[in-house]
């Protein structure tokens, strides 16, 4: 069954056939006097709202529940719900993108708090309750068409960013492998000097554990992970090269100690 948000840029004529709301009574408004014009379906006692673009397309949908008039939380239900109270809302949700407290307009009145939540295809505005957190209106809008807030008491969320992206893992798998078989291949050539397990294991922390501790680097963890994985990995990787000449170096420092 197509979701309400699922009809925004669609004819209005295509939402009015819908097996849900075919029978209800509705009221056309058109206000040619404002730019752009719009075009306002409402249906009555339904807590239902259209605002269509001149073309008759779905911009915006009025989601209401106050004055008498409730939309059916059943056709709503799981997404968005009219009974949930604002701790509830953000649950499901997530976390806002912006927010802002009550407030006293001079020509519309007071207003409750509100929430706006954006999505890559719609965004939802969720209205409380003057005197209580409870939601009384969800507004459903395409984003070309969603307004951005600004004004006293108005708050901007940032998104929580994962502890680990995905493609930080999938990136740091890959150089791990790929060093694996570049450690594997090398020690080949050089007939086990080092020995071809040592260079497989010593590949992993010294490549994979740097590249997943740069991913917590806010501004290029690709990068940062890169230039710690190759300084530690290089460093480790002359040293096993070079074994037989450190050994060396030590078996004449303690000759020199004894003399």
């Amino acid at each position: 069954m197509k979701k309400i948000a699922e009809y925004l840029g669609t004819e209005v004529a295509v939402f009015l056939q819908d097996e849900r709301f075919k029978g209800w009574k509705v009221e056309r408004t058109e206000e040619a006097d404002i730019k752009p014009p719009i075009v306002c379906y409402a249906f009555p006692q339904r807590g239902l709202t259209l605002q269509c673009d001149i073309n008759e397309r779905i911009n915006v949908v009025f989601l209401g529940s106050r004055d008498g008039e409730s939309f059916d939380n059943k056709l709503l239900a799981p997404d968005l719900s009219l009974d949930w109270n604002r701790k509830q809302a953000q649950q499901h949700l997530g976390t806002p993108s912006r927010s802002g407290s009550q407030r006293v307009d001079p020509i519309l009145g007071a207003y409750g708090a509100w929430d706006r939540f954006d999505r890559r295809s719609h965004v939802i505005h969720v209205q409380y309750r003057i005197d209580a957190d409870i939601v009384c209106m969800i507004t459903l809008m395409r984003p070309e068409v969603a307004p951005v807030p600004s004004g006293p008491g108005i708050k901007k969320h940032k998104a929580p960013q994962p502890f680990l992206r995905k493609e930080t893992l999938q990136n740091a798998a890959l150089q791990v492998a790929g060093y694996v078989l570049l450690m594997t291949f090398a020690g080949l050539c050089l007939a086990g000097n080092p020995p071809v397990p040592i260079m497989a294991i010593i590949a992993i922390p010294t490549w994979g554990l740097p590249v997943l501790l740069g991913s917590l680097h806010p501004r290029d963890p690709s990068r940062i992970g890169f230039l710690l994985g190759l300084a530690l990995h290089f460093s480790l990787w002359l040293c096993l090269l070079n074994r037989k000449a450190i050994k060396a170096m030590i078996k004449r420092r303690r000759s020199d100690t004894e003399k």
